[in-house]
């Protein structure tokens, strides 16, 4: 069964203020930062209530 996580706006504002000060640095890093993070929200199975 296929899941869907919906990232809320304050996520998504977050995220990329965290790969813009990565990228400060590295822009390098900073993209495999967000491969790294967008590929391990994607495998991860929600939390069943």
């Amino acid at each position: 069964m296929a899941h869907h996580i919906k990232w809320s706006p304050h996520s998504i504002s977050q995220f990329e203020e965290i790969c813009e000060f990565i990228a400060k640095d590295s822009k390098h890093y900073a993209a495999l930062f967000a491969q790294k993070i967008v590929f391990i929200v994607k495998r991860s199975k929600p939390f069943l209530s």
